[in-house]
C-alpha cells in the first residue's frame, strides 16, 4: 500500500456516516375496493357543471334580447325606407312650402298653381296636350280611326309680311282664314315701328330693319338657380347660350351691348358669381370682336374705364406685388385698376441741413420796396446781399411804418415786397441808377430826391 494516496488528512474532519434507506412497506388492496380517484361523490361532480350551464343560459338570454332589439330597429328602418320610397318627387311634396313652389314653378303658391292647372285642363295623363311641329303630316293631326284629335290641338306657324296699309293686311288675313276650315291665322300689327316676331323684335329705322332680342312683359327671368345640384359647366353653358342667342338675334352692336348688360343684371340677380359672369361674357365677346375689326362700338362688358393709381416706386419686388394685388381687386370690383409708379425727386430724399435764403447772389443791386397795404414805396441800393438788407429793414422806417400806421405786431416775410430794379457793376453804378430811379418813380418813403453822394462822385 505504499503507492496508495491517503484520502483522510490529519487537518480535515471525517464526514458523518449516513443512515441506510428505509424500506417501504407494500399494502396490497383488495379487488372489491375501488381506487380513491374513482370514488367521486355526485355532489362534487355536479357543482362546476351547473355553474357553467347557468352562465351559458344567462348569456343566451342576453343575446336573445339583443336580437329582439336589432329586429325592432331593422323593422323601423324598413318602415322609413318604405316611407321615403312612397315620397316621390312631385308637386304635392312641396305644396306646404310657398318658397319651394315659387322656386320650381314660378307661381307664388300652390293655390295659384292649382288654379292655373285646372283652367288649362290638360287631362289626367296629359292626353289633352298634343305636340305639333312643321314635320307633322296631315294624317297625324286630323281625326281618323287610329288618331284621336285633341280639343286644344293647334298648328302654329308665324309669318312676317310687309303690306302697304292696314286694310290690305286685314284682306290678306281674311283670305288666309277662308282657305281651309282647319286653318286659323291671327295678326299683330307694328306699334311704334316695333313688331315682335319669333323671339326677336323688329325695329324699323327709315328704310332699314333692325332686330334685337324680345322679352315678353310676363318674363320673370327665372333660369337655372346657381345653388341647384347641377355641374358648373352647365351653368356656364347657360350664359354662353344666352349670349349666343343675343348675338345672333341682334343686328347691331348697340342692341347686343344692351342685351349683354341685361343678361349681366339678370344673372347677378340670380346670385351667380360676378367673376363667372364677367369671364364668360369677356371670353365670348373677345373673339367676336376680333373677327369684326371694323366695329367701333364700346361694350361695357369688355372695355371698362381704366382707373390709374399713382404710387411711389420703392423697388421692383414691391411693384410686382402691388400689381398682383390690384389685379385681384379689379376682378372683385369689376373695375380695371392700373398702378402708375412715380419715383421721388432727390430733394425729397436729401434733407436740407441749412435753410436756403430766397434771394441769393443779389449784390450791388438797386431795389424797390412796395407796401401791399398802401401805396408807399421805397428805392434804395446795396452792395451786400439783398436778403441781409431785407432783414435790416425790419427796424428801419419801413418796419416802423408797418407797426405804427398798419398796427402790425409782428412783421412777417418781407421778401415778396422787394424786387430788383437794376443789377449794377459797382458802388458808383448803384448810386447813379438809384438817383435815376428815384427821380423816375418818386417813391414816398425816400427823404431825398436824388443821391448827394452820386453828385459828389460826378
Amino acid at each position: 500500500m505504499d503507492d496508495a494516496v491517503p484520502s483522510i488528512f490529519p487537518w480535515s474532519a471525517a464526514s458523518p456516516k449516513r443512515k441506510s434507506p428505509r424500506k417501504r412497506s407494500r399494502h396490497p388492496s383488495s379487488a372489491a375496493e375501488m381506487p380513491s380517484f374513482w370514488c367521486v361523490s355526485e355532489e362534487d361532480n355536479d357543482s362546476p357543471a351547473s355553474d357553467e350551464i347557468s352562465d351559458l343560459r344567462a348569456h343566451i338570454e342576453k343575446l336573445e334580447e339583443q336580437i329582439k332589439s336589432l329586429q325592432q330597429e331593422n323593422k323601423h328602418l324598413l318602415k322609413n325606407v318604405d316611407e321615403l320610397l312612397e315620397r316621390k318627387f312631385g308637386i304635392t311634396r312641396f305644396k306646404d312650402s310657398d318658397l319651394d313652389i315659387n322656386f320650381f314653378t314660378g307661381f307664388p303658391n300652390y293655390k295659384t298653381l292649382l288654379a292655373c292647372y285646372n283652367f288649362l285642363k290638360p287631362g289626367e295623363n296629359g292626353e289633352n296636350i298634343v305636340y305639333v311641329n312643321s314635320a307633322t303630316e296631315d294624317l297625324e293631326f286630323s281625326a281618323s280611326g287610329d288618331v284621336v284629335m285633341a280639343d286644344k290641338g293647334r298648328y302654329v306657324d308665324d309669318t312676317f309680311a310687309i303690306v302697304t296699309s292696314v286694310p290690305a293686311a286685314e284682306d290678306l288675313l281674311s283670305t288666309l282664314n277662308n282657305c281651309h276650315p282647319s286653318i286659323h291665322f291671327t295678326m299683330e300689327l307694328a306699334s311704334g315701328n316695333k313688331l315682335p316676331f319669333v323671339g326677336m323684335e323688329v325695329l324699323k329705322k327709315g328704310c332699314k330693319l333692325e332686330t334685337s332680342v324680345y322679352r315678353k312683359p310676363t318674363n320673370t327671368g327665372l333660369l337655372l338657380h346657381p345653388q341647384s345640384h347641377v355641374d358648373k359647366r352647365y351653368k356656364k353653358s347657360l350664359l354662353k347660350t344666352m349670349l349666343n342667342r343675343a348675338f345672333r338675334l341682334s343686328s347691331t352692336w348697340e342692341s347686343f351691348k344692351s342685351e349683354c348688360d341685361h343678361l349681366k343684371m339678370m344673372f347677378t340677380n340670380l346670385k351667380y358669381p360676378d367673376h363667372l359672369i364677367n369671364s364668360t361674357i369677356s371670353h365670348f365677346v373677345t373673339p367676336v370682336r376680333s373677327e369684326n375689326p371694323g366695329v367701333q362700338a364700346q361694350l361695357s362688358v369688355n372695355e371698362n374705364a381704366v382707373h390709374r393709381v399713382v404710387l411711389p416706386f420703392k423697388d421692383q419686388k414691391s411693384a410686382d406685388a402691388v400689381k398682383r394685388q390690384l389685379s385681384d381687386l379689379s376682378n372683385k370690383i369689376d373695375h380695371t385698376l392700373h398702378p402708375v409708379f412715380k419715383s421721388r425727386k432727390i430733394c425729397e430724399d436729401l434733407r436740407v441741413r441749412e435753410p436756403k435764403p430766397p434771394i441769393v447772389s443779389q449784390q450791388c443791386v438797386v431795389y424797390n420796396y412796395k407796401c401791399d397795404l398802401c401805396d408807399a414805396e421805397y428805392v434804395g441800393y446795396t452792395s451786400r446781399h439783398l436778403h441781409q438788407l431785407i432783414n435790416e429793414h425790419r427796424n428801419s422806417a419801413i418796419g416802423k411804418r408797418l407797426k405804427n400806421e398798419h398796427g402790425l405786431q409782428t412783421i412777417g416775410d418781407l421778401t415778396k415786397h422787394f424786387n430788383v430794379l437794376k443789377k449794377c457793376t459797382g458802388k458808383l453804378d448803384c448810386l447813379v441808377h438809384e438817383m435815376l430811379f428815384i427821380k423816375k418813380m418818386k417813391p414816398s418813403l425816400n427823404k431825398q430826391s436824388d443821391s448827394i453822394r452820386a453828385k459828389l462822385f460826378i
